[in-house]
């Protein structure tokens, strides 16, 4: 029954009047709110603890699944911001954890920066190529210097070489080398033929062709490391060079190496107002302009190679530009043909 908002059981405490004994049952009235009451308080704490150890344990949930999304996004971020102050696309390090969909946006990157690396390496190549042909057609302006690029280069990275530079040293220096009279392209024949001295005029002129070498280049992305070598490899130990007049290591080292290599192969070439130098000849000129115009180091390093100049070399008279056309077209054989025609004697 119900009294003032309260439930209450009714029970009987005594006999009835059926089971003997005067015809009245003694019964007692119990309150079920207040027989539960302890019940429900201790019910009720029981479900707000329960609820804080749930709440505790969902932020915890939460924090962990935030910080498993968040940092790696943050470092995705990071990564990107040092690669745009670079101008690199570095490859993300592969790092464990974190979720799926961050590790496939992070392998999608580095898919996508080898891509643009090898695109970048063979467009580099086809530069390098493209420009190397230039510098065989300038070769190729005049039969006494023909083969000149190329000998320089090979006796270039032989004295890398032989200073022990890293495999990465050398490749730049074998293709600055090769680049590295590229500038007098934007030189007249008139001057860059003449047989006999030049006047302070033309001389004047003849030493542009570095400036103007690195100018052909620096708008060529992919280039930046042979510029100092197409620049500078007419400066001096002493300072007394061309263009900028710098002195010792204030030059690189790759130029001061392409240095030694273009004035060894120019004393050697014939031209048509002298025959070249023997080797012999060539090292003693070195030898007395190290510490002035060489230097000494590069200069020993040298000297320890022993004769390195090519067994056979073609004729003067030999035409160039065929040839060079020729070995665009792919035509070994013909080359081989008419080079053989044209061969000297060994040395």
């Amino acid at each position: 029954m119900r009294i003032q908002d309260q439930q209450y059981l009714s029970l009987p405490v005594g006999l009835s009047a059926v089971d003997g004994g005067d015809g009245y049952a003694l019964r007692t009235l119990q309150s079920v709110d207040a027989a539960s009451a302890p019940l429900q308080g201790t019910l009720g704490k029981l479900f707000v603890v329960a609820g804080l150890v749930a709440l505790v344990a969902m932020l915890g949930i939460s924090a962990l699944s935030a910080r498993s999304i968040a940092r790696p996004l943050a470092d995705v971020a990071e990564h990107l911001r040092r690669s745009g102050a670079t101008g690199e696309l570095a490859e993300f390090p592969e790092t464990p954890g974190g979720s799926r969909e961050i590790r496939d946006l992070t392998d999608g990157f580095n898919h996508a920066v080898k891509a643009v690396r090898e695109g970048r390496e063979s467009l580099t190549r086809a530069y390098v190529q493209f420009v190397g042909s230039l510098a065989q057609a300038l070769d190729a302006r005049d039969a006494y210097t023909a083969g000149h690029s190329r000998r320089v280069s090979e006796y270039s990275c032989a004295i890398a070489k032989a200073m022990k530079l890293p495999d990465d040293d050398v490749e730049t220096i074998r293709v600055g080398a090769l680049l590295h009279d590229l500038g007098k392209i934007g030189i007249s024949d008139l001057v860059l033929q003449k047989p006999g001295c030049l006047t302070p005029e033309e001389t004047a002129i003849i030493q542009q062709h570095p400036a103007i070498g690195r100018r052909i280049l620096e708008n060529v992305q992919g280039l930046e490391n042979y510029l100092d070598i197409v620049e500078l490899h007419h400066e001096n130990w002493d300072g007394t060079g061309f263009p900028h007049g710098l002195r010792g290591e204030e030059t690189p080292l790759h130029a001061r190496i392409v240095k030694v290599a273009d004035a060894y192969d120019a004393m050697t070439s014939d031209r048509p107002y002298r025959r070249g130098m023997n080797h012999a000849e060539a090292l003693t000129i070195l030898g007395n302009v190290c510490g002035s115009e060489m230097d000494t180091t590069v200069v020993q390093a040298f000297e320890g190679l022993g004769d390195q100049r090519p067994r056979q070399t073609v004729r003067h008279g030999t035409p160039s530009l065929d040839l060079l056309a020729r070995a665009v077209q792919n035509e070994p054989n013909r080359i081989a043909a008419a080079a053989q025609a044209h061969k000297e004697e060994p040395a």
